[in-house]
């Protein structure tokens, strides 16, 4: 990718092939990426944000699919509010995505159709598996996969948003908002 701008690019959720890949698993992100020619390379360019970049091509679906993007299979954090986000796909058109942070107990409908979110007030800390499913337009369900395990964990340290008491943090504490 060249990016000939000063702006900034939103790349995420992206394959950039085996060799972009490599690097960006090698760690230390954001960085000079030898496939992404951005302000790494000039500093007169914008920078590309390849966050959540995909390890693999994506296979396209030939019936109807639904994926969680965020969190993270294997995610550990602290909040009391997620907003988990997805994509979902369907020959026939997406009607709806439906989304369970109890395995597939319960479901709750998504906001968005292709992309998608949903706000999850999370009851407290422990472990939960989230799915999604989409709907098609001839109310056909698709099947939901394994989904993501998340574990909720209100004794880390608040890295993003806002405090809401007193905290001690020791050790290297990474922030990831203001």
């Amino acid at each position: 990718m060249y990016h000939d701008d000063a702006n900034s690019v939103d790349g995420r959720n992206n394959y950039w092939g085996t060799t972009a890949t490599d690097e960006m698993n090698a760690g230390n992100n954001p960085k000079n990426i030898g496939r992404i020619y951005d302000v790494y390379n000039d500093a007169s360019k914008g920078a590309v944000d390849y966050a959540s970049w995909l390890n693999a091509a994506m296979t396209i679906p030939t019936d109807k699919a639904s994926a969680v993007i965020f969190p993270y299979e294997g995610s550990i954090m602290k909040a009391s509010v997620l907003t988990i986000k997805g994509c979902a796909v369907a020959l026939a058109g997406v009607k709806k995505v439906e989304v369970s942070t109890n395995g597939g107990t319960t479901w709750s409908d998504a906001t968005g159709k292709e992309s998608w979110s949903y706000t999850w007030s999370v009851p407290g800390d422990g472990t939960y598996t989230i799915l999604s499913r989409v709907t098609d337009n001839n109310d056909a369900v698709e099947t939901p996969g394994a989904g993501h395990t998340v574990t909720i964990d209100s004794t880390l340290p608040t890295t993003s948003g806002t405090l809401s008491n007193n905290e001690t943090w020791r050790g290297t504490v990474v922030v990831t908002e203001t």
